[in-house]
Parts: structure tokens; sequence; C-alpha cells
């Protein structure tokens, strides 16, 4: 685990560093239409008792900023992902694919960045290889955020989600609980 995150951690110090030597802005200049690629590594826990590891994925996403004022942003995101692999046991992978995730964010910008918390809800299905069933979950997901603007047009981002599924349905006879804790770093172009 330590392992996986040393890359983030460096990816945090870049951002930091970017926004401490770029020019200033407010949030009017994040004001608008924006869409981005991401990298994510994603961890998983569950109630069932199974081992569960980490997964890399490929996300693209696309979202809308409004200035409350110089200080303040309120905007919402739609997000998709692509598959994430995480290792149950040798030749068994558990494999959540295509999460969607819709969300609210609210920003605070000091200079060029914005330091944000976001509320969404995301649904996607799941396979079990080795057992051979899939199913579909839904659940609630919550985070926070760094962006830095670039350029005029282009930010640098780095965001933390959790979120925590709930399935109940022929796979399962009641209801068990998933929980994914995501990193990401994203670079988005503001129209």
């Amino acid at each position: 685990m330590t392992k996986t995150f040393t890359p983030l951690a460096s990816a945090i110090a870049l951002a930091a560093a970017l926004a401490a030597s770029s020019a200033h802005a407010d949030a009017y200049d994040f004001q608008g239409f924006y869409g981005g690629v991401e990298l994510g590594i994603s961890s998983l826990d569950s109630s069932i008792p199974m081992p569960l590891g980490s997964g890399n994925s490929f996300g693209l996403f696309a979202g809308y900023n409004h200035a409350l004022n110089s200080d303040f942003i309120i905007g919402g995101e739609l997000s998709y992902v692509t598959d994430s692999d995480h290792q149950i046991a040798p030749g068994v992978d558990f494999t959540i694919e295509g999460p969607t995730e819709l969300r609210a964010r609210l920003g605070y910008v000091t200079g060029n960045t914005m330091i944000y918390g976001a509320l969404g809800y995301t649904w996607a299905d799941y396979t079990q290889t080795g057992v051979g069933f899939s199913d579909s979950f839904e659940g609630v997901s919550y985070g926070l955020g760094l962006e830095t603007l670039l350029t005029e047009s282009v930010s640098l981002r780095i965001d933390y989600t959790h979120t925590q599924y709930e399935t109940g349905g022929l796979i399962y006879p009641t209801m068990f609980e998933f929980e994914t804790d995501t990193v990401s770093l994203g670079i988005a172009y503001h129209f």
C-alpha cells in the first residue's frame, strides 16, 4: 500500500508547487464548462470476509463551475471510469465495471488553486471471475480535491473519493457493502 500511494504523494507536492509559483487567479477563472482525463488508484473493502487488493483505472470527467463570488465555486460533474480489477485469490478477480458518478462540488479559491469538497451518487456493475457471477450496485460518494490552474484554460487536480456501495440482489440474499477509496490525478481543459 505504501508503494502504491508514493507517486500520489509526489503529485500532491507537484500541485502545491505549481500553485505557489503561478500567477494570481480567482473563482471567476474556474467558471464555465470543463472536461478532462484522470488516472486513479483504488482500494476496495467489503463486509464480505474476503481479501481485496487495489486496482488502477482511467477516467473521463466533464462538468460546470459557477462562481458565487471571487472566492467560492459551486458546480456539478459527471465522470466515467474504466474497469478496476481487485484480486481476491490467484485466478479470482473482483471487477468493478464502469463506475459512473454524478456529483456536486463546492470549492474555495485562493490564488490560482481551488480546494473543494464533493458529494455524489455512483452506480456500477461488478463481476467475480472464477465463480462466474455479476450484478450491479450503487451508492453515495464523497471526497476532497485540490485543483490548480496551470494556464488560463488548463488545470491539474488531485482528488480523493470514498464511495460506499450497497448490493442485495440475486447473488447475495442480504445487503452487503463494498467501499472504495480512490486517489486520482487529472488534467482538465476549461472552455
